[in-house]
């Protein structure tokens, strides 16, 4: 495979990828025409697999190539587009040829290597890469605003352009083009995604762009196992199917148990009101930091932090340099984790546990928070997008038979729905609801 010639390259991907990608296309898209491309869709649909084939055989058939594999949360290799690559390889007989680590995978033969990075973790790592060739951004709805702003000068500066500027030919030389490229493959939720909101909803696409909307039914490899899993959601979960196999955005549904309480709005902040912070331990679930204050009857989410795969050492430092003003509030936590609250208040954070003994029962302290947040209007920042996505998601259990929606709360997406809870919690503690309606799935 390393000898191939990149018209035996293309021709080996035309035998292996969808007929969206016709005689048109295709070309262009693996002769780096397009400095941007753009695959957005829902579940099953082979974008990842197109995506990690195309850059597999870009990297052993040109030399040097150097492609970062990124996203915002990068938990490990193991769940990145790394284990897609790794299978591939192994598929196509090349392991032996590749240098593999849990950071990189290097083609030996003429060193292309793939680069793993989460944006979370890594802005100064990523920052400072000189010459990529290809950048891959998987999960790509997740991406921040601030961290989009800073990959795009890094990918499309050349350490060569930069040399020439102290040469004496500079003066008359035109300037070079970056060849390099910026891959994203993502299933957008909201209007308020930064990438989704740059090439579809502003119409402000970048110069050289490639968009595409792919879903499962363009997937030739679409079996009947997926087909299972799409018809098992399609009739258990409606009120998302949409979202998860045909690429659509979330919309509201009745199911939502925040529907019509909360609004994404880019507020001004009023730095004179009590600030509330609340964590939500994690580690193979996220950890979840909310900053919020309340103000006419409005909870107002101003900052977020989301990591995974915290050791609880690293929590004070992330906490401090994510959150504005940690270290002179009350921060509250869940009390289930007593070592990590007492590790935090030696490191200096003025931390206490959320007392769910106020209540008789884990119950009571569940949904008498959810009612009580719930009397208020919440108003989150855009660039909270987990809480966002909390809001969103966090709903009630619907009857399949039926397609009736019960009361019984789904113990999924809300780690950020349990920190504002704990944030708020002074509040809750002064407030009674009725909560004799709602039943709790663990």
């Amino acid at each position: 495979m390393s000898d191939y010639s990149v018209d035996d390259i293309n021709d080996f991907l035309r035998l292996h990828l969808p007929s969206w990608l016709n005689e048109h296309d295709q070309p262009n898209f693996f002769e780096n025409h397009y400095s941007y491309i753009y695959l957005a869709g829902g579940r099953a649909s082979g974008k990842t697999y197109i995506v990690a084939l195309y850059l597999l055989l870009q990297a052993i058939s040109k030399p040097k190539q150097k492609i970062l594999c990124t996203r915002q949360f990068q938990e490990s290799l193991k769940k990145s587009v790394g284990a897609c690559l790794l299978i591939m390889i192994h598929s196509l007989g090349l392991r032996k040829h590749f240098k593999i680590t849990s950071a990189e995978f290097v083609y030996i033969p003429n060193g292309s290597e793939f680069l793993f990075k989460g944006f979370d973790r890594n802005k100064d790592t990523i920052k400072g890469y000189q010459d990529l060739t290809h950048v891959w951004i998987e999960e790509a709805d997740s991406l921040t605003q601030e961290s989009w702003d800073l990959l795009r000068p890094t990918v499309f500066r050349t350490t060569q352009s930069m040399f020439a500027l102290f040469s004496e030919e500079s003066y008359n030389a035109k300037p070079t083009e970056s060849k390099a490229q910026i891959i994203i493959t993502m299933n957008p939720k909201y209007e308020t995604d930064c990438l989704y909101k740059s090439f579809i909803l502003d119409k402000k696409t970048p110069p050289k762009s490639y968009i595409k909307t792919l879903n499962w039914y363009q997937n030739p490899f679409f079996n009947l196992s997926m087909h299972k899993e799409r018809l098992h959601c399609l009739k258990n979960a409606p009120e998302v199917y949409n979202h998860i196999w045909e690429g659509e955005l979330l919309q509201n549904s009745d199911a939502q148990v925040f529907k019509g309480k909360w609004f994404i709005q880019d507020f001004e902040e009023d730095e004179n009101a009590e600030k509330y912070f609340g964590i939500d331990f994690g580690y193979v679930h996220p950890m979840a930091v909310i900053r919020c204050y309340i103000k006419d009857n409005c909870i107002y989410v101003t900052h977020e932090y989301k990591g995974v795969g915290i050791e609880n050492h690293e929590i004070y430092d992330l906490c401090v340099q994510n959150i504005p003003g940690i270290l002179k509030g009350k921060v509250y936590g869940d009390c289930a984790r007593p070592e990590t609250i007492a590790t935090l208040k030696r490191q200096g954070l003025y931390i206490k546990p959320s007392d769910k003994t106020s209540g008789d029962s884990k119950l009571y302290y569940t949904e008498d928070s959810i009612s009580t947040m719930k009397s208020y209007k919440i108003i989150v920042k855009p660039s909270c997008i987990n809480m966002i996505s909390n809001l969103q998601l966090f709903s009630f259990k619907i009857e399949p038979r039926s397609g009736k929606i019960t009361n019984v709360l789904i113990k999924e997406n809300d780690d950020f729905i349990d920190a504002l809870k704990y944030a708020v919690w002074p509040v809750i503690k002064q407030r009674k609801h009725d909560y004799s309606n709602y039943k709790y799935a663990v």
